[in-house]
């Protein structure tokens, strides 16, 4: 390894060298046209080596690199001087001076690299940078990977959330769902009653003007039928039949919108109440099995319907269109 005193030599001589770097050594406005941009270069390169050889541990060098490293740079202080007091009115021609100083220069440089030149990065690592830097990205990878495995743990934890939160989502939209289907389907059935009742009075109304209408032909008919011909009683009992039979008619109708409306009451509210039982029925089921099939006999309940009693044969059973109901909905249900 090189001594002490070989160091303090090697770095006085870089010192004095990097001391020339520190002016202009390209072009001067005293050189006019004549500059060193072709030996800038070698002045760079030379610059930087002095720059290092600075910085490092020089005291690692075996003792011959550190003697021809001294020399070498030794050496090269005459030339930067030569360049730094370089001057026009020499007795030489300028450029070919220039020149001269140049090649000299560039000879010089690469023999400072030859010397020392590989031994920089064995330098810079025995400084600690290099091993420094290792450990320290070593460290950011070590880190990294930790964070990595804490993200994705993470991840894993908000994936089940999420999850968990969806699910709760969906129970929460069909429960709701359900409750707004129950307040139209009471709604519609309080809707219903209403108009039955009108309905209702409507017929009854009717009915009782036929009643009072068949009494008051039949007291009028028993009071004057000794003034009318046979012809004549012919006529009046078909006027009054013809306006009874419209009467008994009207009031019929009306019945049978009545016993409709109550009809559509009755199922309405027997759907609202199915799907109350669908939503207990669904909150107390454990497996998702269960909850289908408590959800495929509300889609029954609520669709298929019934006889009502209000409405005489077919007309009061749903049960066609409603299985077909069924079917559909297990259908999208993936049941078979």
């Amino acid at each position: 390894m090189a001594t002490e005193a070989q160091v303090k030599t090697l770095r006085d001589h870089i010192e004095k060298a990097l001391a020339v770097f520190q002016k202009d050594l390209v072009r001067r406005s005293q050189w006019g046209e004549i500059t060193f941009e072709k030996a800038e270069p070698d002045l760079q390169r030379a610059k930087d080596v002095l720059v290092y050889l600075k910085e490092l541990p020089l005291n690692v060098l075996p003792d011959g690199i550190a003697s021809n490293t001294t020399s070498t740079v030794q050496n090269l202080i005459p030339i930067l001087t030569q360049i730094d007091g370089f001057t026009l009115t020499s007795g030489q021609a300028p450029a070919a001076q220039r020149d001269g100083i140049s090649n000299q220069l560039h000879a010089q440089v690469d023999s400072l690299y030859n010397a020392v030149g590989v031994w920089i990065p064995f330098l810079a690592y025995k400084k600690g940078d290099i091993a420094e830097n290792v450990g320290k990205l070593s460290n950011a990878v070590e880190a990294a990977e930790a964070e990595l495995v804490a993200a994705k743990k993470m991840a894993e934890e908000r994936r089940k959330e999420i999850d968990e939160i969806v699910a709760a989502a969906r129970t929460a939209s069909a429960s709701a769902g359900a409750a707004v289907f129950t307040e139209d389907f009471l709604k519609e059935a309080s809707n219903q009653e209403q108009t039955a009742k009108k309905w209702l009075a409507a017929a009854t109304i009717i009915g009782l003007a036929s009643i009072v209408a068949a009494g008051l032909m039949w007291y009028y008919a028993y009071a004057s039928a000794s003034n009318l011909t046979t012809i004549q009683l012919v006529q009046v009992v078909a006027a009054k039949l013809v306006i009874l039979s419209v009467l008994i008619g009207a009031a019929t109708w009306c019945g049978g919108i009545y016993k409709a409306l109550r009809h559509l009451t009755s199922v309405n509210r027997h759907r609202a109440l199915s799907l109350r039982t669908l939503q207990a029925f669904a909150k107390a089921a454990s497996d998702e099995q269960t909850k289908n099939a408590v959800l495929m006999e509300a889609c029954r309940a609520v669709f298929a319907g019934g006889v009502t009693g209000y409405l005489d044969g077919n007309h009061g059973n749903l049960d066609d269109s409603g299985l077909k109901i069924v079917e559909v909905a297990k259908t999208l249900s993936g049941r078979e």
